[in-house]
């Protein structure tokens, strides 16, 4: 009984593992997609002579980016 309680435990912490994995996974492609497309339309604009916009657009996508790198606090951090 130990032991099947045991695998069982084992198995619920490998899918939760494999789930946080999936998540963050997910979450850093579309975080990448999102900035990406943010900075295309940032040149976009820039191209089409909305160069105030285009700064801020720019300005705060890499901002946000950064300081997501930097700390580490995204939609799929623990802390």
């Amino acid at each position: 009984m130990a032991e099947a309680d045991a695998a069982h435990v084992r198995l619920t912490q490998k899918r939760a593992q494999t789930f946080l994995f999936s998540e963050r996974l997910v979450a850093r492609v579309l975080s990448a997609l999102f900035a990406s497309g943010a900075l295309a339309l940032a040149g976009y604009l820039a191209l089409e002579g909305h160069d105030t916009v285009a700064g801020v657009i720019a300005g705060t996508t890499i901002v946000g980016v950064v300081t997501a790198l930097i700390f580490g606090r995204g939609p799929a951090s623990d802390g």
